[in-house]
């Protein structure tokens, strides 16, 4: 038996009591549709559409010792606690004047805060600017909004001339231009709609005085908070960052600080990523594959280190990417890298000489950076805290989308103030990944709470599972001041011909035995002191066999089908490739691969 009832801690709520599993499917996914893991109603708001669909489906039977008309009765006295009536009205001393005004004597507290915050006793606005924000606030705290019959007049009146820049509310570290576009005059919307995108934020913060001083010119009614100086400093810091060393004019710019030290040299675009990372601190680099991420995030670790001090960087990345980026490092530089591997006692060597090395190690000995690859976060995570990294670098960072595994959960506990999140996959397409990702680089940018990020941008099944996603252009621009992706075609002009890279594996047990073996009868046949044709023909198959088991043993011998080069390139097409629906050609030495 199952049964709506009005519960929860303070009996504010609408809950399923009794076992999903026993209802039909399509009653079942009505409910699951609307209530979340704790079985609460997502929003009390909603009963009205969840009665609706369990009529139709002629469900009353399923639920025979639910109060109905209790829950009418509740859910009426909910909506009238969070109503809200917004007007307007033509003050002759003051104008236009905006009014707030709570339906019920004894009103929600959320709502009755936000009417409390923007309004005086009377329920009057104390700025007029404030009145879409009012809204915005008044939603967010589930209050149901409606509009009084003086509230369209007196917003056309205002919204002729009126326009607020401030912090968004809605998108994290950018500015927001709130006006009543319907209503703006024509002379003014020609200056500002080329300076705005289509969910009004500020295309280019470092244009806003300019902005200003046009449409205050043209004769509007502005204001501009404080809250938007932090925006535009940020912006103007990673453009002074980009700039060429020949173009930095004394300024600390990325390139120029790191040109002694860094061998190769940034392309326009790289500079950018560099800049980007180096003035967020914590920021996601998403890249399209070969486009020099590593790059990017070695030349942002270097700036760090000369211009900041930083002392330490860990780069997290998959086993087969230790060694490439060991590899990068001491080409591209001239730091020590220290792999992180090996047994439990090699690995506590290398964490007690680094306790060690800020005493007795010249510091052009010390390393600067440490390379682990994901597995071994969970088993080191009190040696790694204690590394005392202050600067943390997730590269692929899809193997950690799954914020319920140990991994993700011991990466989430490395204490670094600043973090650099490298991946190729574009994201935008699996939201709750996302989710997880950006939780590492800033929990307010998505929201702390992962069931109200599900339950607002993914759509479910009947069953619970992710059937797809809404409003994925609001995820975009809620994270776009931390996020920087670009894509092979737009900086196509920038890039070499070719872009190689290595990935290096560790063979299976299976693979080092026959390998070993092989290498015994290479030996011997080498160590042959005359050689005939037959002698020759014998060593090229061996070394042909050497190379064919390094691919996999398959090749050898069928019943042996492990092979971490296949594994890894299923893995590099699913992560790097797959997302971005693109063909590939993978070239092999062996059809039989």
């Amino acid at each position: 038996m199952a049964r709506l009832v009005i519960g929860g801690k303070y009996n504010n709520q609408i809950v399923f009591q009794g076992n999903k599993k026993y209802l039909p499917a399509t009653v079942r996914g009505v409910i699951t549709s609307y209530f979340n893991r704790w079985n609460s109603l997502k929003d009390v708001a909603s009963y009205a559409g969840l009665y609706e669909e369990l009529s139709q489906l002629n469900a009353g039977r399923y639920f025979p010792d639910t109060d109905w008309a209790a829950l009418e009765q509740f859910f009426r006295s909910h909506l009238e606690r969070y109503s809200v009536v917004i007007d307007g009205a033509a003050d002759s001393r003051r104008g236009v004047v905006f009014t707030a005004r709570a339906v019920s004597d004894k009103p929600a507290r959320p709502v009755y805060g936000v009417i409390q915050d923007y309004c005086d006793r009377d329920g009057v606005l104390h700025d007029n600017f404030d009145i879409w924000v009012l809204e915005k606030m008044l939603r967010r705290s589930k209050g149901q909004v409606k509009f009084g019959d003086k509230f369209g007049p007196a917003l056309r009146k205002w919204g002729e001339t009126a326009i607020s820049f401030e912090e968004s509310v809605s998108f994290y570290r950018q500015i927001q231009a709130y006006h009543a576009a319907e209503f703006l005059r024509p002379e003014l919307g020609e200056i500002l709609r080329p300076a705005i995108d289509e969910v009004h934020t500020v295309k280019q913060p470092l244009e806003l005085d300019e902005l200003c001083a046009g449409l205050k010119a043209a004769g509007a009614s502005l204001r501009v908070r404080d809250s938007v100086r932090p925006i535009i400093e940020h912006a103007r810091r990673i453009a002074e960052l980009a700039r060429p060393a020949a173009e930095s004019n004394g300024m600390p710019a990325v390139e120029k600080v790191i040109q002694p030290e860094l061998k190769p040299r940034l392309y326009d675009f790289q500079r950018e990523g560099s800049a980007f990372l180096v003035a967020n601190g914590r920021a996601l680099l998403a890249d399209d594959m070969g486009l020099g991420k590593t790059l990017q995030a070695i030349a942002a670790a270097l700036y760090m280190k000369l211009e900041a001090g930083l002392r330490r960087v860990l780069i997290v990345c998959p086993a087969s990417l230790k060694y490439q980026w060991q590899s990068e490092i001491q080409r591209f530089t001239g730091e020590r890298c220290e792999v992180i591997g090996g047994t439990q006692k090699e690995r506590e060597e290398i964490y007690r000489a680094a306790a060690v090395s800020g005493g007795f190690i010249a510091p052009e000995d010390r390393p600067f950076f440490y390379v682990i690859n994901y597995e071994l976060v969970y088993r080191d995570i009190e040696q790694l805290q204690a590394l005392g990294a202050g600067l943390l670098v997730l590269d692929e960072a899809q193997r950690v989308k799954n914020f319920r595994t140990k991994t993700a959960q011991a990466v989430f506990e490395l204490p670094t103030p600043h973090m650099f999140v490298l991946t190729g996959t574009p994201l935008e397409n699996q939201l709750m990944e996302l989710y997880t990702i950006m939780s590492f680089i800033d929990k307010q940018a998505l929201g702390t709470n992962p069931v109200a990020f599900r339950d607002r941008y993914v759509i479910t099944d009947r069953f619970g599972g992710i059937a797809g996603y809404r409003l994925v252009e609001e995820v975009t621009r809620k994270i776009a001041s931390l996020t920087l992706r670009r894509t092979k075609q737009q900086t196509l002009s920038q890039l070499p011909p070719l872009v190689e890279n290595d990935r290096w594996l560790d063979l299976t047990e299976t693979q080092r035995k026959i390998y070993k073996e092989l290498q015994g009868q290479a030996r011997e046949v080498l160590s042959e002191s005359v050689w005939d044709a037959a002698q020759a023909n014998n060593a090229l198959t061996l070394v042909q066999r050497l190379r064919e088991v390094c691919d996999t043993p398959e090749l050898l011998d069928p019943e042996q089908t492990s092979s971490p080069k296949l594994t890894e390139l299923l893995d590099i097409i699913t992560d790097e490739v797959g997302a971005l629906d693109r063909q590939v050609i993978v070239f092999t030495q062996w059809t039989r691969m």
